[in-house]
């Protein structure tokens, strides 16, 4: 069990460095990941990067704009509308 299991975190300029760091990290940490940045090609390449990632029972979901993304850790639900 990580240190934030089932915490929500949103994080800004997920798209690359420190932004990209945190949302990975906190995800490794078992958190929910909420993430954006305004270069939607960065931010998706995150994306991919939490997709491929070790982090264990993690679904990664498009949602809202193409620039944001949800990442939920275990098997709870949470929607954003």
């Amino acid at each position: 069990m990580g240190m934030i299991d089932n915490k929500i975190v949103l994080i800004t300029g997920t798209g690359g460095g420190l932004g990209r760091v945190a949302a990975l990290t906190f995800a490794r940490e078992g958190a929910k990941v909420v993430g954006c940045d305004i270069n939607v090609d960065a931010n998706n390449e995150t994306v991919e990067l939490l997709r491929h990632s070790e982090v264990k029972d993690a679904t990664v979901v498009q949602v809202i704009e193409r620039n944001m993304f949800f990442l939920k850790n275990g098997p709870s639900i949470i929607s954003i509308s």
